[in-house]
């Protein structure tokens, strides 16, 4: 009997993508409700916002920590390193950092912005606010009552204040999501030094010093540092993937499935 080595070869590799291509996920969890939001802290653990303004926190391995329900919606929320969090309500305009599960509650004057859309931390202390009455960004110093930077958008961003979904520092750089335009990036003087187009981009995140968003049936990686992009793929069913150096985080609209992930 004559065997075909070749065929056998191609045989065991596909047989071995195919199993590669079924990962299992470590844990799969059945969500109660539809879920509108999904972070991670700098620890990796999962934070999910339902549609009901209820939060879940979840550890590495999809297991359910604690909940928090805020009185007021949540318009921004920030985990931040897990520990002293950030949030920010628009319909009641108060910012907090505090811990997970409570609350303390600064109002945002007048004097900073007269009618904030977004507002995200900046640092320790500070904040960011995109003012939809101006259509400027500012970077207000909290411990000391100060405006330190004030910019108008530029005029390419000149579309209706709903189309900004998404705002955060990193690195140093500001990061704000445009549904029209893409993701537009500021440096620590308010100035645009970047884009990257794209229209109804749902969110974006980190991974070191990439950045992540999805775009149609592909998850898209830029090296804030080199410049250098990557590809990886998204499964077309889910709402929202979030990345860890350990962990992928997979939100479909019934369930959380939790991956090994080594970048």
């Amino acid at each position: 009997m004559r065997f075909n080595y070749l065929a056998i070869i191609i045989s065991l590799i596909i047989s071995s993508q195919t199993l590669l291509g079924q990962k299992k996920p470590i844990a799969t969890v059945k969500l109660r409700k539809p879920v509108d939001h999904a972070f991670v802290d700098r620890a990796g653990d999962l934070y999910i916002q339902e549609n009901s303004g209820e939060f879940l926190k979840y550890d590495t391995n999809g297991v359910r920590i604690t909940t928090f329900k805020p009185d007021d919606s949540i318009t921004v929320f920030e985990p931040r390193d897990g520990a002293r969090l950030f949030t920010w309500s628009r319909s009641d305009n108060w910012f907090s950092f505090a811990y997970f599960g409570s609350v303390k509650k600064q109002k945002l004057g007048e004097e900073f912005a007269i009618d904030p859309w977004l507002v995200v931390s900046s640092g320790d202390a500070n904040i960011w606010i995109l003012d939809s009455s101006d259509r400027s960004l500012k970077r207000v110093n909290t411990l000391e009552n100060r405006v330190e930077v004030e910019v108008i958008l530029p005029d390419s961003l000149n579309t209706p204040e709903s189309d900004f979904t998404w705002m955060r520092e990193y690195q140093g750089f500001l990061f704000l999501i445009n549904q029209q335009t893409g993701i537009h990036v500021f440096n620590t003087l308010g100035k645009q030094v970047k884009s990257f187009p794209g229209k109804n981009i749902p969110y974006f995140n980190f991974l070191g010093q990439e950045l992540y968003y999805p775009i149609e049936d592909k998850i898209k990686f830029y090296d804030l540092f080199d410049g250098t992009t990557r590809l990886e793929s998204k499964d077309p069913k889910t709402k929202i993937e979030l990345m860890t150096d350990s962990r992928i985080y997979k939100i479909f609209p019934d369930r959380l499935e939790v991956f090994d992930y080594h970048p």
